[in-house]
């Protein structure tokens, strides 16, 4: 059976499908309307195909269109820009916001750190600091294959936006061959922002970490590769998370040179489904799994509660053996001067658990993690970087008053407030800051004890001090 004179060929269809992609990038229509057009072309059939018999004017026009189209990135238009993504990646083109080719320069030629694939220099843009990650492509025929994969995930890492996600300023071909660019993290990452500043509460950090988790999942991005050096410190000494989604880059051996098995990624972190993967799925498919992340939020932790990255003791290439097999941390024997709890070293080991269904979703880890740092004495916890400077000492957990805890101690309170007394009208009394060690029975708490101190006149009474060396200011203290 022939077709009819009047039916239309497949040429007349691809010229209508670019003839309306023509026509909506080139549109001048109102953002409701737009996102249905989008939607709808979105959705059509063999969308690459019609925008590859664009001009690549007319190309770059469709695509920024609908880029600004979908701005921010949500559980409603998350596959639009997914889609957008996959149509990125089919004709190897990114939105014009997405490519910094210019106003973009290196501070050195020597970089700052190195990775398992990446060479990271600080640089700076016209108006912020960056840092710009090289990827390494050994052999460079690789490049375009690591393109095709990273342009799929650009146009929703440009739209993500969170206090515990280091924001992503996209892509850059000019300086080095392949380079993904983010904020530059002042403090570094959280194992060198911790071995600067010890007493800088740890669950709150881990709390930040599982709070930037929560905000990817929750748009179906799993990290893929969380560990302390993915960990970046901001200015105000907020965790945030980076190079988030690259699991299909560091898992494969094409794109690392650190590749030496079929398992690549650094397998202290990594889940026993990683190492070992079922018959029923690929290393690639698990490694983005949600539960693979969870688990490394557990070995994150014990990274930042001992300062060591996990299995310190044992050699690479045993330790995924070792996991696999079931192997965990042990806790160590100072967990309670680093903050460290037993409920929370039981949760940890939930987090690792060897059945990825038995572990909590990363939801279930902010909501316990939450309560754990609510829970934390306020005087076991230093202010950050950002308080510090400016003198305000603001709490980043709950508080707890300070209340005497037998009638011995009350009576010290009083006989103290007593022992001073302003002469004259015009001196003031204000309390004095001092530190003391604890009973013998918390030799780790180091407790605040408040003395008082006779003001004279003409001496500022709620000035704090220059430097705070201690968790709060004084205010509140009777």
């Amino acid at each position: 059976m022939t077709k009819g004179n009047n039916a239309p060929t497949v040429s007349h269809i691809s010229t209508r499908g670019e003839a309306q992609i023509r026509e909506f990038a080139n549109s001048n229509l109102t953002p409701e309307t737009s996102r249905q057009r989008a939607a709808l072309l979105l959705n059509g059939k063999d969308l690459a195909r019609n925008v590859r018999g664009l001009t690549p004017e007319d190309q770059t026009r469709f695509v920024d269109k609908v880029d600004q189209t979908y701005s921010t990135v949500n559980l409603q238009n998350t596959r639009f820009i997914a889609a957008l993504g996959n149509l990125c990646s089919a004709i190897e083109r990114l939105p014009t916001s997405a490519v910094l080719s210019t106003g973009l320069e290196k501070r050195s030629n020597i970089a700052v750190a190195s990775g398992g694939f990446t060479d990271i220099w600080q640089g700076d843009t016209r108006d912020r600091s960056v840092a710009i990650r090289a990827l390494r492509m050994y052999p460079a025929s690789n490049l375009k294959e690591a393109k095709k994969i990273l342009w799929k995930r650009v146009p929703t890492w440009m739209k993500l936006s969170h206090e515990n996600i280091l924001p992503f300023r996209g892509v850059n071909m000019t300086l080095v061959q392949l380079a993904l660019v983010y904020d530059w993290g002042q403090n570094g990452n959280i194992n060198q922002y911790l071995a600067l500043h010890p007493r800088v509460s740890r669950p709150s950090l881990l709390l930040d970490v599982a709070k930037g988790l929560e905000y990817l999942h929750s748009l179906d991005i799993p990290h893929g590769d969380l560990k302390g050096a993915n960990v970046i410190i901001d200015h105000g000494g907020r965790a945030r998370l980076t190079e988030y989604g690259l699991a299909p880059i560091n898992s494969d051996p094409r794109f690392t040179v650190a590749a030496t098995s079929g398992v690549v990624g650094t397998s202290r972190w990594l889940a026993p489904e990683i190492i070992i993967p079922s018959r029923r799925g690929n290393s690639m498919s698990v490694m983005e799994s949600k539960a693979v992340d969870v688990f490394a939020f557990g070995m994150t932790a014990v990274e930042v509660f001992t300062g060591k990255i996990p299995f310190e003791e044992q050699r690479d290439e045993v330790v995924g053996l070792h996991i696999s097999r079931g192997g965990r941390p042990d806790m160590p024997a100072n967990a309670q001067t680093i903050g460290l709890t037993g409920e929370m070293w039981k949760f940890l080991e939930n987090c690792w658990h060897q059945n990825p269904k038995k572990r909590p979703t990363v939801k279930e880890v902010v909501r316990r993690w939450q309560k754990f740092v609510e829970n934390i004495n306020d005087d076991d916890v230093t202010p950050g970087i950002r308080e510090q400077e400016e003198g305000t000492c603001r709490p980043r957990v709950k508080t707890k008053a300070l209340q005497p805890r037998t009638k011995a101690e009350a009576a010290r309170l009083r006989t103290m407030s007593e022992a001073v007394q302003p002469r004259t009208n015009s001196e003031v009394v204000r309390p004095r800051l001092t530190f003391e060690a604890a009973r013998s029975s918390r030799p780790e708490v180091i407790q605040r004890r408040p003395e008082l101190e006779v003001i004279q006149p003409g001496t500022p009474v709620f000035d704090p001090p220059p430097t705070p060396t201690r968790n709060r200011c004084f205010c509140g203290l009777f």
